[in-house]
């Protein structure tokens, strides 16, 4: 009985063992690699988008655009050292192909900065200041002197030209400031952009100044938002 016994307990010892030895082993854990920062190196920040890697500090972020090209017209002029683009479409200055500089063509070269700062609970203070440029020119978009430039000039010496609300002021893009609530909505004072540009995207799916006669002639997104009737 007692030889039994000991047979049992030794059989058993050793299933266990056995078993024991083919249990999985635990894994270690993998180190965590550390996120690099955007701002380690110049090609990294030129990697990262603009979402992850904001010029930005303390609720003032830096922002820009730059559109630039350069292309071949059937019917053109050269650029106006004032003017934001050249005749995408065909205008009564267009007499001749021309290859030229083709500035803004999907959307206006900006520079601004923008603010958003918790003053308490959910209401935060917001502001914008921004300017279009000329990025070839590097002259302030001034719709009236790009006019004013071609006045002495018959149509065979023109250069392109537009009347523009940007006359070459520091804001003439945005200049605002207000506060905004998630529940109550926004409250700006100061320069804005009018309600049918900012849904002109939602309508006009070109929605550019090169490649829309809507977007060319902005006409839709300079119009005033009309009172229900």
């Amino acid at each position: 009985m007692k030889k039994l016994l000991f047979i049992l307990l030794t059989t058993t010892g050793l299933a266990s063992v056995a078993n024991a030895q083919s249990l999985p082993s635990l894994k270690a854990p993998e180190p965590v690699e550390e996120k690099k920062s955007c701002f380690s190196d110049f090609w990294t920040y030129m990697n990262s988008s603009v979402k992850d890697c904001p010029l930005s500090y303390a609720g003032v972020t830096l922002y820009g655009n730059i559109d630039g090209g350069y292309g071949y017209q059937e019917h053109g002029v050269p650029m106006g050292n004032s003017a934001d683009k050249v005749n995408y479409a065909i205008q009564k200055n267009s007499n001749h192909s021309i290859w030229t500089w083709a500035p803004n063509a999907s959307s206006t070269s900006t520079v601004g900065v923008k603010i958003e700062e918790k003053i308490v609970d959910k209401w935060l203070f917001i502001g914008a200041a921004d300017t279009g440029f000329n990025p070839f020119s590097l002259n302030l978009i001034n719709g009236p002197q790009s006019l004013a430039d071609n006045n002495l000039n018959t149509l065979p010496f023109q250069r392109s030209s537009f009347d523009s609300s940007r006359a070459g002021q520091w804001d003439n893009g945005q200049g605002f400031f207000g506060i905004s609530n998630p529940d109550y909505g926004t409250l700006t004072f100061g320069r804005t952009n009018s309600l049918a540009s900012a849904t002109l995207s939602k309508y006009d799916p070109v929605a550019s100044t090169a490649f829309s006669q809507i977007g060319f002639s902005s006409a839709y997104a300079s119009a005033p938002a009309r009172p229900p009737a």
